[in-house]
């Protein structure tokens, strides 16, 4: 008889997945999430369906010893693309070669600020402080920031660099001549203006000059707008068309039509400044990040939560969780979140969180185009949590024409360094990658084991593309009990590097090919020599016999998991009734993998 007439007569049957883009999905239990889904990923980039190896980290250069208050990309308007990155309170700045960093000089932040917010503005014209005319100006683009009120606001224009001097400078007849950026904190350049929270008040900027406030038309008393909690961020809404800032603080979202660029009209616009959502709220200002047209940030209410702008007119004050697919690391989240960490690059949103530590040990990576963008049915999904380092804040932008992506992290050896993400070589300075992925829990085997009937498994099968050198890989299974089994352990091998430069090339590329790999385990041992103690704790039974399984599939190096099958046999059941029972503690079931 044919081996698929054998395993039809016997009931053996197989269950597995692939293209997996549905992406990770903790929130749900493991049996019912979808087939093109898996429970967790960490370190692997879900593209096409594919599982792969996640890009690499590599250091850029040596970063100040202090602490690590903020990092920003800053292109003046006629110059190339700058990295400034603020460690107790000294503005460091990288162009050109990277991995060297010049000290900007004349400022001086408070050196204990938790963190120093920034924006870029652009200055175009200049008040003539002897009438109070303006007057255009060769238009450049400044860098503003702010230590949350301690010190004067800094500023740098590529060229110049200081403090702006709040003072207020009248004349007899109380008319404002000159007053430079308040002290304050979160920052935001909208509607052609600077807009700086000060605690729970809103300033705004003279129109096309960040480093002038002069101008006193505002819809409320005092020069300033005012809100009912202290401000934690501002951001603007990433739409095309009448952009508006959201103003956030740690319980509400306001919107401010900052699109209206004639001030003496704001206190007879009908609600210039109106609740958006009045029982969501913001952690932080690094929360908030802009990514294909959604702004994205992350709420003490809901999670992580997204504005899309493009349909505001039709949104209601409800607004719906992001991150359930996450819930595997959100649980173990610190409660203090004012460190998370966003960021974007391409189609990538990257939120960084304090995973069971105090420093932001997971980043969650959303990829909003898994299949290419010009597919039918393309969407976006989450791909797993990266790993390796801490952010505190990412940023990128454009270095001699191409995109790069940067993060400042504080290392689990207290070590700041500043990082580059998304290197091709898929390595973290040139070492392996350790990535791991959680199947969902298969219960569906054949037609004689299937459902929540009870089999028992017998070996696993997993299918890897795209290797490059070598990669050790592990196979571990368990049921919808007990912990992780070993199933199989294999090395795997496929040089790297380019084929002997002496051969003559034709139409085809001369390279060496990424190869594929199928590995099966071996049939799963029905021993109870050395069985984990612990694994009784569910249940009497042994864990190979259960109404499911799952696979953990974990690799060094450089691969992409295309796919993977478990093999079951139907187990008889019996027919008859249970008996009652109480049980007695301690029943303790670990965590880590079974060592048998």
């Amino acid at each position: 008889m044919a081996l698929a007439g054998i395993m039809r007569a016997s009931g053996r049957g197989p269950a597995g997945s692939a293209f997996f883009v549905d992406g990770m999905s903790s929130s749900a239990d493991p049996i019912f999430i979808s087939d093109r889904s898996y429970r967790h990923g960490q370190n692997i980039l879900n593209r096409g369906g594919v599982l792969r190896t996640r890009p690499g980290y590599s250091t850029v250069g040596t970063v100040a010893v202090g602490l690590p208050q903020a990092l920003t990309y800053f292109r003046p308007l006629s110059g190339d693309g700058n990295l400034v990155e603020v460690i107790s309170g000294r503005a460091w700045v990288r162009s050109g070669d990277l991995s060297l960093a010049s000290l900007l000089p004349g400022i001086q932040l408070f050196s204990f600020a938790p963190s120093v917010y920034w924006a870029s503005a652009v200055k175009s014209v200049e008040k003539n402080p002897a009438d109070g005319t303006l007057q255009a100006v060769e238009p450049k683009r400044v860098l503003i920031l702010q230590d949350g009120g301690f010190t004067r606001a800094a500023y740098w224009d590529g060229v110049a660099s200081g403090h702006s001097d709040p003072t207020v400078v009248s004349d007899s007849a109380g008319n404002v001549l000159s007053a430079g950026i308040p002290l304050g904190g979160p920052i935001a350049w909208s509607g052609d203006r600077l807009w700086v929270a000060q605690k729970n008040k809103l300033f705004a900027s003279d129109i096309a000059d960040p480093l002038s406030f002069t101008e006193n038309e505002y819809a409320g008393e005092g020069g300033f707008f005012s809100f009912d909690d202290d401000i934690v961020a501002l951001a603007e809404t990433p739409s095309l068309e009448n952009p508006v800032l959201l103003v956030f603080t740690a319980t509400k979202t306001y919107q401010i039509l900052s699109s209206i660029r004639e001030r003496a009209s704001w206190k007879t616009v009908n609600n210039f400044k109106s609740v958006l959502f009045p029982n969501v709220g913001c952690v932080s200002q690094r929360s908030v990040a802009a990514q294909n047209g959604l702004l994205w940030w992350y709420s003490p209410q809901a999670g992580l939560v997204n504005l899309n702008s493009a349909q505001q007119a039709r949104l209601s004050s409800r607004i719906t969780p992001q991150d359930t697919a996450m819930a595997v690391s959100k649980f173990n989240t610190f409660s203090r979140l004012d460190g998370v960490a966003s960021g974007a690059f391409e189609n990538f949103l990257l939120v960084s969180v304090p995973y069971a530590d105090l420093r932001n040990q997971h980043t969650w990576v959303y990829d909003s185009a898994v299949l290419s963008e010009v597919e039918q049915g393309s969407s976006g999904s989450w791909a797993s949590v990266w790993t390796g380092t801490r952010p505190v804040e990412w940023a990128s932008g454009l270095f001699n024409g191409l995109p790069r992506c940067f993060h400042l992290s504080v290392d689990s050896d207290g070590t700041n360094r500043l990082w580059e993400s998304f290197v091709s070589d898929r390595k973290d300075n040139s070492s392996p990658i350790e990535c791991f992925v959680e199947t969902k829990t298969h219960i569906d085997f054949s037609d004689k084991a299937t459902g929540l009937d009870r089999k028992k498994i017998v070996f696993a099968e997993v299918t890897f593309t795209g290797l490059l050198g070598s990669v050790e890989v592990d196979c571990y299974w368990a049921g919808t009990r007990g912990s992780y089994h070993k199933a199989a352990s294999f090395t795997l091998e496929s040089t790297e590097g380019s084929i002997d430069s002496e051969v003559e090339l034709t139409d085809e590329v001369s390279t060496y090919r990424a190869q594929q790999r199928r590995l099966k385990c071996p049939n799963v041992s029905y021993t109870t020599d050395g069985e984990c103690t612990t694994c009784k704790v569910e249940s009497d039974a042994t864990d190979w016999i259960d109404t499911g399984f799952s696979l953990l599939i974990v690799w060094r190096g450089i691969a992409a998991l295309q796919s993977y099958r478990l093999f079951c046999d139907p187990e008889q059941e019996s027919s008859d009734g249970g008996k009652e029972f109480t049980e007695t503690g301690p029943k303790i079931l670990s965590g880590s993998v079974c060592s048998s």
